[in-house]
């Protein structure tokens, strides 16, 4: 698969575009001033920081109701995932298409076997609908197996009840199997499916991963945190190491945790923004899907064309594109996903997608 040799996951450095559509992080910033943050972490700069961030896991636990040993903060999403990988050395992965980049790169920096789950159902709100009902993961599973899934679906947006969730979780478990949920877009979405409400079933059956880089707006600044049983949290944190975590990723999360109803009023706005940019697409006769999510997908029918498209759009244009071919789907060429400055900015993506096509 392409997503498994060329990197597709994230924007460039600073200055590398002039606008960037193709990440999925807050445009607006975080709910919280900078300013503030500097002024209070200036003093405190040449000090080592807790080595294990216990005052932030405190904070996670009591913010998701949760016991303080079945959360573990680290530095960004992709770390912990990876380092979950290591010490599960899970006998496959199995992945329903379409799939975030990230999962099939990570098994396969382990070298652990993959199966790739896609479905043949179609859907009139999705161009790609993962595995209905889940009967082709259940199928699959065997003892020892990790299954994974993103809650709402990276890049279609699809959402998962917390009930299906949970019934999926159980069939694994009498397997032998795990499950990992994929959470980081749950913070656009006030948690509405969010598993971590269902705490007592949770710790024995399944882990969930947490990005903040997303709803802080931070990308440069790596934050996240896994849920999941104590022993292997624990396990995951010895791999982990010390000082995982600076002082300023720390302060980050902290203070997330502390403003989560600004970064609900953020919400609110960013939904008008994805609303005008699919109206802005509509009327130029381009066809839009839109799920749950900081981001939706725009059919270009570019097909073989589109990694040519998406490198002229850089290069010429100066706009960066997320061709969706990278999460699996073998019509992904057809479709962009757009979002983090996108939104702020439809006029600009819209003009860019008609003078490519």
């Amino acid at each position: 698969m392409d997503h498994l040799i060329k990197w597709d996951h994230g924007g460039g450095p600073a200055g590398s575009c002039e606008l960037d559509t193709s990440t999925t992080i807050n445009p607006l910033g975080p709910p919280f001033s900078m300013d503030l943050l500097w002024k209070k972490l200036s003093g405190e700069m040449a000090f080592y920081p807790d080595p294990y961030s216990g005052k932030v896991q405190s904070e996670l636990a009591s913010c998701y109701s949760l016991p303080h040993e079945n959360v573990l903060p680290g530095s960004g999403a992709t770390a912990l995932l990876y380092r979950l990988f290591e010490t599960l050395n899970p006998l496959r992965l199995i992945l329903p298409e379409p799939i975030f980049s990230e999962y099939p790169r990570a098994g396969e920096a382990f070298g652990i076997p993959m199966v790739f789950v896609s479905s043949e159902t179609r859907s009139s709100r999705f161009p790609w609908q993962v595995d209905p009902g889940f009967s082709g993961v259940i199928e699959n599973a065997r003892r020892g197996d990790l299954v994974v899934l993103v809650n709402p679906v990276n890049p279609t947006g699809e959402e998962f009840s917390r009930d299906s969730l949970m019934a999926l979780g159980n069939h694994l478990f009498l397997k032998g199997a795990f499950l990992l949920i994929d959470e980081s877009f749950q913070d656009f979405i006030a948690g509405r499916s969010s598993v971590l409400a269902f705490k007592d079933e949770f710790l024995s059956s399944f882990y969930v991963l947490k990005s903040f880089t997303k709803i802080s707006g931070l990308a440069g600044i790596r934050t996240g945190a896994l849920f999941g049983p104590a022993e292997i949290l624990s396990l995951v944190r010895r791999r982990l190491g010390p000082w995982s975590l600076g002082l300023l990723e720390q302060e980050v999360i902290s203070r997330l945790v502390s403003n989560r109803e600004g970064s609900l009023d953020q919400c609110a706005v960013l939904s008008g923004l994805l609303e005008i940019l699919a109206q802005s697409l509509l009327n130029e006769k381009i066809p839009v899907s839109r799920g749950a999510g900081p981001f939706l997908l725009a059919r270009t029918g570019w097909g073989a064309r589109a990694g040519e498209l998406a490198d002229r759009s850089l290069g010429d244009f100066g706009v960066r594109l997320r061709v969706a071919s990278g999460f699996g789907p073998s019509n992904g060429g057809d479709w962009i996903r757009i979002g983090f400055q996108g939104l702020t900015h439809p006029e600009r993506v819209v003009d860019t997608i008609l003078r490519l096509s």
